[in-house]
């Protein structure tokens, strides 16, 4: 997109980031789910299949947006896991309960939580170390750990979590999730004014997205390599490449880019 004669490239470049930021899409499924419903009138039904149930209702209740009835159901099913010592589900619940504390603003309550998981999670690895599944799941609560730790600005701590959930990404091959982790360590490079590593994890992200099709992950590499060349004064690439984040965006109708 060029810029108008009259505009100069930091204003095209604050027009793209303001409608970049007015992106919204509407509607989601407010219906509980049957089988929840089911599993919890039974009798009959297990007490590992009530607390599956709650979980199954809590993650309903978190898409809704209701965070305190999710966190109770969470709160409810993580009892009976403990009880029955079953440290895979518990370990799921951390992250769950880890999820609803950082949607209402609790960050000390949410790296708790994620903390636990790791824990658990580091546990049983160490019996089984080549349990995918485990380690996937370490994985993301790893990246969730970088968010927390990236939004207190401790960057360098979050790199560090950020950097092994992308290690175990890539030994998985997770295009998806590389991706997505490349874009969170530019980021937080970006925020310790290291651009030129910054600039190294946007690209290769970037490079990742296309070749896989992940449209929104492209979009928000885009939108951080932009903002990288923003900060180095390089308005014309920089508008270049907020403008194909712009473009991708309206495309797939995605809510937001960060």
């Amino acid at each position: 997109m060029k810029t108008p004669k009259s505009q100069s490239p930091m204003t095209g470049l604050c027009l793209v980031i303001m409608a970049i930021i007015g992106l919204y899409i509407w509607g989601c499924d407010q219906s509980v789910p049957e089988k929840v419903k089911t599993e919890l009138t039974t009798k009959d039904s297990s007490e590992i299949s009530k607390a599956d149930a709650k979980l199954e209702l809590g993650s309903k209740l978190d898409d809704q947006g209701k965070y305190a009835e999710a966190l109770q159901n969470y709160l409810d099913a993580l009892s009976v896991y403990e009880k029955l010592d079953e440290e895979n589900a518990i370990a799921k619940t951390y992250n769950l309960i880890g999820i609803i504390y950082a949607r209402q603003g609790n960050n000390k309550l949410a790296l708790d939580y994620f903390l636990k998981d790791v824990s658990i999670r580091n546990k049983i690895l160490e019996n089984n170390p080549n349990d995918s599944i485990c380690q996937n799941d370490r994985r993301k609560t790893l990246n969730n750990i970088g968010i927390i730790l990236e939004q207190q600005t401790e960057y360098r701590k979050a790199i560090t979590y950020y950097s092994e959930a992308l290690q175990i990404a890539e030994k998985y091959e997770n295009k998806k999730s590389t991706a997505l982790y490349c874009n969170n360590i530019g980021s937080a490079y970006r925020n310790l004014g290291d651009y030129n590593n910054s600039y190294y994890y946007f690209e290769k992200g970037i490079k990742i997205a296309r070749q896989n099709g992940n449209k929104d992950t492209e979009a928000r590499l885009l939108l951080g390599l932009g903002i990288n060349l923003k900060e180095k004064q390089n308005f014309q690439k920089a508008l270049s490449n907020l403008t194909d984040a712009l473009k991708i965006s309206l495309e797939i109708k995605v809510r937001n880019l960060r």
